[in-house]
C-alpha cells in the first residue's frame, strides 16, 4: 500500500467540543495548519490566536503550542509537518545557510499567521492542494508533495525574511524589530494607525521606524501599510459581495475615493473593474 513520504506528513484532524484541546507540545519539524471548518484557538508563546475557516498558521521548529476548539461545532483542520531536508539536503550547506536557517533559526519567526495577505492565501491554497494530492495518491504524488513544500517555504522566505542581498549588514536587532513592526501592521491594518503606533509596537522612535523600513524594504511604514491594505482588499473583492465603500472601510481606508485612488495606482484599474474581471474569470 502506498505511504506518504516519511519526511512529510499530511493529516486531516478534528477537535470536537467534547475533547476540544490538544495541550502544549513541540515538534522538531515545522508545522502548518489550515482551518477547514469551525474555529480554532492556537495557544502560542505569550499569546492566543483565533483562526477562522480558511485561515492558517505556520509554527516553527521547536515552538511550544497547543490548540483548542473555539466554536460549538468543534474544528476541522489540515495539518502538514515536514523535514527541511525536503528543501535542502543535510549536506547542502549553501542552500541551508541561504534559505533554511533564516527562518528555521530565527526566534522572531516562532509562528506566522497565514491570513489577510495575498501570499498567505497562496500558502493556504497549496495546503489544500497537498491534502487532495495525498488523498488521491496518484503516481508521482510523493514528488508533488515535496515540490509544494518547497513552494511554501519559498513564499515564506520571500515575504517574511528581510532582503539581505545587498552588502550592508543587517543586525539581529533590526530583523527582530522589522518582524514586530510588520506583524503589528498585519494584525491592525483595519484600524486607524499612525506612525507613532507602529513605532511604539517595537518601542522605537518614529525616525528609527522609518529608517528600518527604508533600509530593509526600500519603502516607508505608511507605504507598507497601504500596500497591505490593498492586498487584503483583493480578497474581499474576489470572495465577498461587500460594496466598494464597505471594503474600503473594512481594510482601513478613510474613504472609498481614496481607496480607489490607491487601488488604481497599485493595480492600474479601479476596484470595480478588478471585481468584474474576477467574476468573468470565475465563469470561464
Amino acid at each position: 500500500m502506498s505511504e506518504q513520504p516519511a519526511k512529510i506528513r499530511v493529516l486531516n484532524q478534528c477537535i470536537s467540543p467534547a475533547s476540544k484541546t490538544v495541550g502544549h507540545h513541540r515538534h522538531r519539524e515545522p508545522e502548518l495548519l489550515l482551518i477547514t471548518s469551525g474555529e480554532l484557538r492556537a495557544l502560542l508563546p505569550n499569546r492566543e490566536l483565533v483562526l477562522h475557516e480558511g485561515e492558517g498558521l505556520f509554527i516553527n521548529s521547536g515552538t511550544a503550542h497547543g490548540v483548542v476548539a473555539n466554536s460549538k461545532e468543534g474544528a476541522n483542520f489540515i495539518c502538514v509537518s515536514f523535514s527541511t531536508d525536503c528543501i535542502a539536503a543535510a549536506d547542502d550547506t549553501r542552500l541551508i545557510a541561504r534559505y533554511v536557517d533564516p527562518i528555521l533559526k530565527a526566534r522572531n519567526f516562532e509562528y506566522i499567521p497565514l491570513r489577510g495577505s495575498g501570499w498567505a492565501n497562496d500558502i493556504c491554497d497549496i495546503l489544500r492542494s497537498m491534502q487532495s494530492t495525498y488523498s488521491a495518491k496518484m503516481p508521482g504524488y510523493e514528488l508533488k508533495l515535496k515540490i509544494m513544500v518547497s513552494e511554501i517555504w519559498l513564499t515564506l522566505y520571500e515575504n517574511c525574511v528581510p532582503d539581505l542581498s545587498d552588502k550592508r549588514s543587517v543586525s539581529h536587532t533590526e530583523k527582530a524589530r522589522i518582524d514586530i513592526l510588520r506583524r503589528f501592521i498585519q494584525e491592525n491594518y483595519a484600524e486607524k494607525i499612525k506612525l507613532e503606533d507602529i513605532a511604539a509596537s517595537a518601542h522605537i522612535s518614529r525616525g528609527e521606524c522609518c529608517r528600518i523600513f527604508k533600509r530593509l524594504y526600500g519603502t516607508t511604514p505608511f507605504q507598507y501599510l497601504v500596500h497591505y491594505r490593498l492586498t487584503r482588499s483583493v480578497y474581499y473583492l474576489s470572495e465577498t459581495d461587500k460594496s466598494i465603500s464597505q471594503i474600503a472601510q473594512s481594510v482601513g481606508f478613510c474613504s472609498s475615493s481614496y481607496y480607489t485612488k490607491c487601488f488604481r495606482s497599485e493595480y492600474n484599474c479601479t476596484p470595480l473593474k478588478f471585481r468584474q474581471a474576477q467574476h468573468r474569470l470565475a465563469e470561464i
